[in-house]
């Protein structure tokens, strides 16, 4: 293949495009999941932590979670785990290159189409850098709109080499990539419509009905056989149209009741303006922007009369600028699906959305300029020195936009600054600090989401949790009752079922857990609860019983195994409990638990070197953690190492200086080594601690019988 001097030329455009773009999004290697659609997307999704596998394949195209049918984006999830594993930063990388990737197929396509080298250009840089596109890039959630839309640009490639070159290879190319591009975001529903906009310009396949005297049957003609050739296209369109109405209209999709058609339309108009604005003025970015309580009628009435008038200029200019009227349709129909007239979720718009349709306002505006410029004459160098001025301050506003999704704490206050009465992000700022156990602070938050959003169930259930954690039972249970009245779900009733629990009352408990199974027959939490609740009972067969439940309904549930595994080790069942701890290690190798539990069982089985490493392997996970600490104290007691068990001993009362067992035990270790006032110091702590701790008592008391004995006498001790 010969290159020619405008090859190199393009090659050359492409790599600038290409690292530009990965030096503004490389700090995302360095960012976390973040809280909000990560965990049920991918970080804790059991059947994508398990990587590529049949099973995995048959989940994935027979799946609604998450109230999408997505298979493409599942299987690119689960090949991400394959290669990264947990890495978060590999996740974020293959965005940004799926991001690379559609710039340059953008740029070399137009390029192609037009043959307008500085407009496609500039275009394909606006879509790489501006603010406006780094949710759907630096949102591992946001897989589906980075994978869907380079597919989508495969799809245009291989159309227009099949207008080029009329051929089935080149159609049905086209035609496979679309289906794939559909099983990754039903959003490319309205690509046989941008295909059609394309023949008109710049393929220009309509051309008899540009000029004046041209047989208007001849016209007609030609848009019907056009659109006979979308057909396929249109099928499989409205096919995946189907599936995904019925797949989220019993969960995401909200009904007329709660969001009248009135109030929807209001939204759309403003909506559609008020991208635009964002656009040319990527200010007060958040990753959720609430609905409005109300909607003013002179905006939304003022919305729809500018975006008429944009149509009609489009129409009336499109003999000699066919691209303002293609730039403007593309954005107006490829934005329908998710403009919310269907509405999926809670928010009024999101930035992730135009992340295909600001396509078409950057055609307007690029190929827009240039032509003024020459209209008007102005000096040749002032466009591209215009041009590249914004792309500087975009890439500025896009470096410090991406800095926000560094952690969920700056992402979602942000939120809140910039935007008003955001339940949204209060619930989910709230859900960060209950991550890291400061229920106090998400209190505060879920408060706050649910005094702006009172009948937000969500938020109601999320308060109602970090209540029950500082021990703020009955106002726990208060806030389950009232989400439950708002919307009845299982997750709620089994937070009541724990509720309960809590208090005592397991009647009532089992009671809530077992309507959660009514209600929800796959919740495998419900059943892991009941397999809690019998185990308490003493009724480990019936505990087994559930746990196994959830384990049928969920083969890799992490809870159901930790606590079968337990269940069995109370049976004496010590090789299969093991077994499925193991089993549960393997799914989440980063569980200390798991490693507690598993030395718990090796040391009833006397295996105490064995269940050393264990425990340890528990503290380096969770260097702070004060049981194993203290258990590691007395692995090394019972093995004879005293050294080592008073080091573990004394970490442990640093984390807690009140327990009686640890000072207790410290006694001991001091009576080994012939301590005798040491021993009597914390001998004496414990009982000070634990009035009623008998072994500490007798202990003590004879120390004090033998004061008088002589140096060397023996006192008898008990390893702990």
């Amino acid at each position: 293949m010969m290159f020619t001097r405008n090859s190199y030329r393009d090659v050359g455009t492409s790599i600038v495009l290409a690292v530009t773009t990965f030096v503004v999004y490389i700090q995302v290697w360095h960012h976390p999941f973040i809280n909000f659609d990560d965990p049920r997307y991918v970080s804790q999704n059991p059947h994508i932590q398990s990587g590529l596998s049949l099973d995995g394949f048959r989940w994935a195209f027979s799946s609604t979670y998450a109230s999408n049918w997505h298979p493409l984006t599942w299987l690119s999830h689960m090949l991400d785990i394959q290669l990264y594993g947990l890495n978060a930063g590999g996740h974020h990388m293959t965005n940004v290159l799926l991001h690379i990737g559609s710039t340059i197929l953008l740029f070399w396509m137009f390029h192609r189409f037009t043959g307008h080298y500085f407009q496609s250009s500039i275009m394909a840089a606006l879509f790489a850098l501006h603010p406006l596109h780094v949710e759907s890039v630096a949102w591992i959630s946001e897989r589906k709109d980075v994978l869907s839309t380079f597919l989508l640009m495969l799809v245009l490639w291989h159309y227009s080499k099949y207008v080029e070159k009329p051929s089935l290879a080149n159609y049905l190319t086209s035609l496979i990539l679309y289906f794939l591009g559909l099983m990754s975001k039903p959003m490319l529903v309205t690509v046989p419509f941008l295909m059609l906009l394309l023949d008109y310009w710049p393929f220009k396949r309509i051309q008899a009905g540009r000029t004046a005297n041209a047989d208007r049957s001849v016209w007609i003609r030609s848009i019907l056989h056009l659109i006979w050739e979308k057909i396929p296209f249109l099928v499989l369109a409205g096919v995946i149209s189907v599936i995904t109405f019925l797949v989220q209209q019993t969960t995401a999709v909200q009904s007329l009741r709660m969001l009248p058609l009135s109030t929807r339309l209001a939204n759309a108009l403003v909506s559609y303006l008020g991208y635009i604005a964002k656009m040319f003025f990527p200010h007060n970015l958040a990753i959720v922007y609430p609905y409005a309580a109300a909607f003013n009628g002179w905006v939304v009435g003022a919305a729809g009369v500018i975006l008429i008038i944009i149509f009609i200029i489009g129409f009336m200019t499109h003999r000699h600028y066919p691209y303002v009227i293609v730039g403007w349709l593309w954005y107006v129909v490829s934005l329908i699906p998710v403009i919310g007239l269907i509405q999926v979720g809670s928010q009024a718009m999101a930035d992730r959305y135009t992340y295909i349709p600001l396509i078409g306002l950057f055609i307007m505006i690029t190929w827009g300029a240039c032509d003024s410029a020459r209209k008007w004459s102005f000096n040749q160098y002032m466009v591209p020195v215009v041009f590249l001025m914004i792309l500087f301050i975009l890439t500025a506003i896009t470096w410090k936009q991406i800095g926000l999704w560094q952690d969920n704490f700056s992402l979602f206050e942000h939120a809140i600054a910039v935007t008003k009465d955001n339940y949204l992000a209060q619930e989910n700022l709230g859900n960060a600090y209950y991550e890291q156990k400061r229920y106090g602070e998400a209190i505060n938050h879920y408060s706050e989401a649910v005094k702006i959003a009172p009948g937000y169930a969500k938020a109601r259930n999320n308060l109602g949790g970090a209540l029950l954690k500082q021990g703020s039972i009955t106002a726990a249970i208060e806030q389950f009752h009232h989400s439950l009245d708002l919307v009845p779900q299982a997750g709620t009733l089994c937070n009541l079922g724990k509720a309960f629990a809590r208090k005592g009352d397991m009647k009532k408990a089992v009671s809530h857990f077992l309507q959660a199974t009514h209600l929800d027959p796959g919740n495998t939490d419900a059943y892991v609860n009941l397999g809690l609740a019998y185990s308490g009972f003493g009724d480990y067969e019936q505990a087994r019983l559930y746990f196994q439940e959830a384990l049928r309904l969920q083969p890799k549930n992490v809870p159901a195994l930790i606590n079968l595994g337990l269940v069995l080790s109370k049976q004496g069942h010590f090789e299969e409990s093991q077994l499925h701890l193991t089993t549960a290690l393997e799914i989440d190798s980063q569980n200390s638990d798991i490693y507690t539990q598993l030395g718990d069982i090796s040391g009833k089985q006397g295996k105490y070197s064995e269940a050393l490493a264990y425990y340890s392997k528990a503290v380096l996970l969770n260097p702070h953690d004060f049981e194993n600490l203290a258990n590691m104290g007395t692995c090394y007691f019972t093995l004879k190492d005293l050294d080592q068990a008073v080091r573990y001993y004394h970490e442990a009362l640093k984390i807690n200086p009140r327990s009686s067992e640890v000072n207790y035990n410290l006694g001991l270790v001091m009576l080994e080594q012939g301590k005798i006032e040491s021993a009597r110091s914390f001998l004496s702590t414990a009982l000070e601690i634990k009035p009623d701790f008998v072994g500490a008592r007798n202990l003590l008391q004879e120390l004090r019988q033998n004061s008088n004995l002589e140096s060397g006498q023996e006192i008898h001790s008990t390893a702990p």
